[in-house]
């Protein structure tokens, strides 16, 4: 959307809580009349041939949504928002108005639970279910740069299919994702780190959530009686292949965010016991911060000329490999190869 004023969106304090919890919500972003027509076309998809299926080797039902990850109707949630100019702002720029020709968001829904006295609704549904995308086995730790929530439906109260983080996970899990990627060791084999306390992620419809990639999360149960609707994008920075080639991102969460590392630095000083207060980050300076304008942030990497989606062919690969709905800890889906647990069991968003 052409004029959004990124500085009033992007506050002092939503990149601070960014830097620090390693997520932040920002409340209305998108246009009633876009988040409206992107709800009614997921709505409208369950009545179309081909649109519910079964999985195979079990028999829960999965609704793929594959024509409208790459529809314009997905597409308008960046590009007739403030969404665009915000991701560009943070990871960019030069990020494509031009919508790519393969499928570049996950449409997810969450269908309501049948309540259980078993069931439990704490608010960090099991420290042991929590993934990061992409450190599954022996995936990449460098997946994409960060994840992008957008809420169609009303998630205002906790356990309505709410997204589940582990704030300031982003910090603490990245020694161990180094260790294992350094040793060639399939990811959390002997069992995951305690992250503490999950916290899910209260949204009204038209928010957004911006989520740094390193950041441990999943699905919350959906007690209510409506479906969740959300749509995800995974984007990458400009910078997203050349860092992840020379492993700088095994040590330095963001060096795909040049313009904040002035928050990144204030945050370090205040953790540090010192006080202080951002200056102009160093983009704006005209530093050397890792900055290519002729590379693009995108929901795609451009490697050697050709464009490798991050959510295409895998990703529907993936979705027929879902768990269960039987098992009790059947909570959340991760669209990456899972590896260590049993192929069945899946990370839900």
């Amino acid at each position: 959307m052409p004029g959004a004023n990124v500085d009033a969106i992007l506050t002092p304090e939503a990149k601070m809580h960014f830097v620090e919890h390693g997520y932040c919500v920002l409340p209305g972003l998108i246009p009633e009349l876009v988040a409206d027509r992107a709800a009614a076309a997921m709505h409208a998809a369950l009545f179309k041939p081909d649109t519910v299926a079964f999985n195979k080797g079990c028999n829960k039902k999965r609704v793929e949504f594959g024509h409208l990850q790459s529809s314009d109707i997905m597409w308008d949630l960046q590009t007739k928002s403030p969404l665009h100019a915000v991701v560009d702002y943070l990871i960019g720029p030069n990020m494509p108005i031009k919508k790519p020709h393969h499928s570049f968001c996950q449409v997810a829904t969450r269908p309501p639970d049948a309540l259980r006295a078993d069931m439990d609704l704490s608010e960090d549904l099991g420290n042991h279910r929590w993934h990061i995308d992409g450190c599954q086995g022996n995936g990449t730790p460098f997946a994409f740069s960060m994840l992008v929530g957008v809420a169609l439906s009303d998630q205002s109260v906790k356990n309505h299919g709410n997204l589940c983080v582990w704030p300031g996970s982003h910090r603490r899990i990245l020694p161990y994702v180094k260790k294992a990627f350094e040793a060639k060791e399939t990811y959390f084999d002997h069992g995951r780190p305690n992250m503490g306390a999950g916290k899910q992620v209260l949204m009204n419809k038209g928010d957004v959530v911006l989520v740094h990639h390193k950041v441990c999360h999943q699905v919350s149960h959906n007690v209510s009686p409506l479906i969740r609707q959300q749509v995800y994008f995974r984007m990458s920075s400009p910078s997203h292949h050349r860092l992840s080639k020379s492993k700088v991102l095994l040590d330095d969460l963001w060096a795909e965010f040049p313009k904040i590392q002035d928050v990144v630095a204030a945050y370090e000083l205040r953790k540090a016991g010192e006080p202080a207060t951002p200056t102009a980050s160093i983009a704006d300076e005209g530093s050397s911060a890792p900055d290519k304008t002729s590379e693009r942030a995108s929901t795609y990497h451009v490697v050697d000329g050709e464009e490798i989606s991050l959510r295409d062919e895998d990703v529907l690969e993936e979705m027929e490999k879902m768990d269960d709905p039987e098992n009790p800890d059947d909570l959340v889906e991760d669209m990456t190869t899972p590896t260590g647990p049993p192929a069945d069991e899946h990370d839900e968003l």
